[in-house]
């Protein structure tokens, strides 16, 4: 008969292994950032001022960017900032030109319990699926 094995050092060792082999083997950025938004998914969303001035000349609003944060698309970003991205429907007149849709892309930072958005950019256009 095979001997029981303890349940709390499975876990311990599932978990150090985890830390072993997960964080510390290559993994592809939108890996990564999946599994940081995973761990900080209660966090706090600090906008800071900069990016709210920033929102509002470039076609974009404090909801939009707090979307992009929780629902868009890991991008790569500089200065171990972490970024995101979401495009969605616009189909209206934007200085004297029509668009299809635009993209807003967030950078932020975390600092504690808090995730502190840096900047945020709209680009417009049409863009495929996944991009």
């Amino acid at each position: 008969m095979a001997k029981a094995r303890n349940t709390d050092r499975t876990n311990r060792s599932a978990y150090q292994l985890f830390k072993k082999k997960t964080w510390r083997r290559c993994r592809s950025f939108d890996e990564l950032n999946r599994d940081i938004y995973y761990l900080f998914y209660k966090m706090e969303i600090q906008i800071d001022h900069h990016t709210l001035e920033r929102a509002g000349e470039r076609g974009t609003d404090e909801n939009e960017i707090r979307d992009v944060i929780n629902t868009g698309s890991s991008i790569p970003a500089k200065h171990g900032r972490l970024g995101k991205a979401k495009n969605y429907e616009f189909r209206k007149t934007r200085v004297g030109k029509y668009y299809e849709q635009k993209r807003v892309e967030v950078f932020y930072t975390i600092e504690g319990n808090k995730m502190i958005t840096i900047t945020v950019y709209v680009f417009y256009g049409k863009w495929e699926e996944g991009q």
